[in-house]
């Protein structure tokens, strides 16, 4: 028999944008049904110092800033969350690069490949298996899916997202 993978993908987008939306340190980002996307408060909060540091231009609007790309990756077969250099200016792109590099334990889908010309995965983190997926689908368990979201998404901005802020501010 055939799930409808597209609903319950949608309801895991739902408990997603939920979560980001009601998550005080961070804001909404530039979102669509399949990345589900975030930016940290702390790039606001910092930005005079991100300018100082290289890491910002003064002429830089956050709101529509790619080069730290914080997203949900919403499939029907796992959701995980990615941060990459996102694209923009290739200055502050190369900083973050080896800012990253020097990170390796934390960043650790850097590798040793080059920049990527565009998107380049520095971090991820599984959020929903594919098992976790097929176990919703066939039970339909809203509450069980979104407890296990919930604490994966408060995991990543409790405990990744802090130790990132600190590795940016070194």
């Amino acid at each position: 028999f055939k799930y409808n993978a597209s609903t319950e993908t949608t309801e895991i987008g739902e408990i997603l944008n939920e979560l980001i939306k009601n998550e005080s340190v961070i804001k909404d980002f530039h979102s669509n049904k399949t990345y589900l996307r975030f930016q940290p408060n702390f790039l606001y909060e910092n930005s005079e110092k991100l300018i100082q540091n290289g890491l910002l231009t003064s002429l830089d609007n956050l709101k529509d800033n790619w080069v730290y790309l914080f997203e949900f990756n919403v499939r029907n077969s796992f959701v995980k969350f990615d941060l990459k250099i996102g694209r923009g200016d290739q200055k502050i792109r190369e900083k973050l690069y080896n800012i990253y590099s020097k990170n390796k334990n934390f960043f650790q889908r850097m590798g040793k490949k080059e920049i990527a010309p565009e998107w380049h995965l520095s971090f991820q983190k599984m959020i929903l298996t594919q098992d976790e997926i097929l176990s919703f689908m066939e039970s339909g368990d809203t509450e069980n899916v979104r407890e296990i979201i919930t604490a994966r998404f408060r995991n990543l901005i409790d405990n990744d997202l802090a130790k990132y802020i600190q590795i940016i501010n070194e």
